[in-house]
Order: structure tokens, then C-alpha cells, then sequence
């Protein structure tokens, strides 16, 4: 059943996502290696951190589908909303996150930036699970009483651009090290 969920929800969003952070890693590594006389024996890594980006994306979407009560997106019916699928697919959501920490340290443990790229990972996840948060409580009475609503209106879009800026993080600071990795090659 995981299989099914990996396919459905990574085919839909990689098809669909404005992000496409697999894309842009791989996209960007090539870019920056184009012209070195050096270059790094195994490029998967920038693979790797593409499709962790993607998992991510992908279990922030289903979570956010499931607490917003979406029936569909990108046109095709939620996840959830499959039939036999329903709320397991929170548990789906979780699996798709815990697999890409998995991920990084089977493939990227041994690398310099891995403990960096993992709070950057770590960050990305609590940053758009405040958000979350956010959207799901902003218009309840009383919730947020000490705050004007100008105020917290700031607050919700700082969440929303982080949730947005620290895949780039991600992507850079990895670029970044197999940059330097290529120079002493």
C-alpha cells in the first residue's frame, strides 16, 4: 500500500508542484559543474536531496489535505480521499517523512553538510507545521486575542515564506559542498 502512496502522491505533485525541488537540485548541480574542469565522481547526491525535497513536500501536502478537509488537488482527488485510503493516509505522511531522514543518512550520513542539511530538513518541518498550525487556528475566537490582527497576518506570511526559502537553503548549502568536494578532486 505504501508503494501505491509514493506513487500516487510523488507522480501527482513532481507533475503538478510549482516547487519540483528534485528538479531544481539536479537542475542547479549541473549548472554549476558545466564548466569545471573538476567534477564530483558520483552526483547522486544532489538526486538524493531532490527526492528528500520531494518526500517532504509530499507528506506536508498530504497532512495539510487531511486537517483542511481537502477533496482534491492539482485537479485529482486527495489522497484520503481514495477509496479504502482515508485517514491512513496520515500514516502515509509520516512514512514519506521518516523515509527521507533514512535517506540521508544511508546515502549522506558520512558527508560533512549532513548535519546541517538535516536541520535544515528539521526546520523546513517545523516551519510549515506552525503555519499549519496557523492556518487551522487564525479564525477560531480568542485563540490569538494578544495579538492585532496586522500582526498576526506578518507572522502567518513569515511562516509561509520560510516553509518556501529553506528548500532553497537546503539545495544550496548542499551545492555548495559538492562544489567544494569537486575542487579537490
Amino acid at each position: 500500500m505504501i508503494i501505491c502512496a509514493l506513487k500516487y502522491n510523488l507522480q501527482k505533485g513532481i507533475q503538478n508542484s510549482k516547487q519540483q525541488g528534485h528538479q531544481l537540485i539536479v537542475a542547479s548541480y549541473n549548472n554549476l559543474m558545466k564548466n569545471q574542469e573538476h567534477k564530483v565522481e558520483n552526483p547522486k547526491d544532489a538526486y538524493i536531496v531532490g527526492w528528500c525535497i520531494e518526500l517532504l513536500h509530499a507528506a506536508h501536502i498530504i497532512y495539510d489535505d487531511i486537517l483542511d478537509q481537502s477533496i482534491s488537488r492539482y485537479g485529482q482527488p486527495c489522497w484520503h480521499q481514495m477509496e479504502n485510503i482515508g485517514l491512513t493516509a496520515f500514516n502515509d505522511a509520516i512514512i514519506f517523512e521518516k523515509s527521507l531522514f533514512l535517506l540521508m543518512r544511508l546515502h549522506l550520513g558520512t558527508k560533512d553538510y549532513y548535519a546541517k542539511m538535516m536541520e535544515l530538513f528539521y526546520e523546513v518541518a517545523l516551519v510549515t507545521s506552525c503555519g499549519q498550525h496557523m492556518d487551522l487556528t487564525y479564525y477560531l475566537p480568542n485563540v490569538y486575542a494578544a495579538f492585532e490582527k496586522k500582526t498576526l497576518e506578518a507572522i502567518r506570511k513569515r511562516i509561509q515564506q520560510a516553509s518556501k526559502e529553506v528548500p532553497g537553503e537546503v539545495m544550496l548549502q548542499t551545492l555548495n559542498k559538492i562544489y567544494q568536494q569537486a575542487q579537490y578532486i
